[in-house]
């Protein structure tokens, strides 16, 4: 699954060769508190993320739905 979200969202988190990163970073991003990175750190690719996928779920579930009454329309 995590596979499709990355692929989905397009984007590495911001972590990767960041100068910052250090155990346990993630909570207190120093990226998300800097202008020159436009405060945009790993708390904020986290919850882009995270309405990336909310979608794409609610795409899924969508798509089964519609699968389920074709299938049940084809039975009868």
């Amino acid at each position: 699954m995590d596979y499709h979200i990355r692929k989905r969202g397009k984007s590495n988190a911001p972590c990767r060769d960041c100068e910052f990163r250090e155990l346990g970073c993630h909570s207190d991003c120093r990226k998300s508190k800097m202008e020159e990175y436009g405060y945009y750190g790993y708390p904020e690719f986290k919850a882009d993320m995270e309405a990336v996928r909310t979608e794409w779920v609610s795409d899924l579930e969508q798509r089964d739905m519609i699968l389920a009454v074709r299938k049940k329309r084809f039975r009868a």
